[in-house]
């Protein structure tokens, strides 16, 4: 099972969610939000992760990141994995991963009807996981909204997914 703690903000939180051992543990990379880190601010939590366990994802949360953005981002925020939470196309995860081939990608996927699930084939292949997000018309994650699970009973996930607690 692949379990990701997300909106973590202080190194002291990241170490005492580590302890846990999570799959992952996400920053927010996303401006204007009540989480976001900076990038020394993630490199600082990136370490005390790597100082805990090295094998525990650390993963950078973007919203429609500009490309020149994300080259400044993780080379300085040591990031092990990237979750794209906006309007991204599929052909940004072949590209990061051709840059950065060591990333895991996440794709999150706003979800407002069941019928929104085929957006998951449109990525396949081209990240490693997709996140169904239950959608929410003022944000984008993080909303405590929770996905209806009665959608998933018949999906069949054309890439390895997850959803988020709510």
């Amino acid at each position: 099972m692949f379990c990701k703690i997300c909106g973590v903000t202080q190194p002291q939180q990241s170490t005492a969610i580590a302890h846990l051992n999570p799959s992952a543990i996400g920053m927010i990379g996303v401006p204007h939000t009540a989480r976001y880190v900076s990038p020394p601010a993630m490199a600082a939590i990136a370490q005390a992760i790597k100082n805990v366990n090295p094998h525990i994802y650390r993963i950078g949360v973007f919203l429609d990141p500009a490309w020149d953005d994300l080259c400044q981002w993780l080379p300085v925020a040591d990031l092990s994995g990237i979750q794209l939470h906006g309007s991204e196309p599929p052909e940004l995860g072949d590209r990061l991963k051709a840059t950065f081939p060591h990333l895991l990608i996440i794709k999150a996927l706003r979800l407002a009807q069941p019928e929104d699930l085929h957006q998951a084939a449109w990525y396949a292949g081209h990240v490693d996981y997709v996140l169904l997000d239950a959608y929410d018309p003022k944000r984008a994650g993080g909303t405590g909204k929770m996905l209806d699970r009665s959608w998933l009973r018949d999906f069949a996930p054309p890439v390895r997914g997850f959803w988020p607690g709510g």
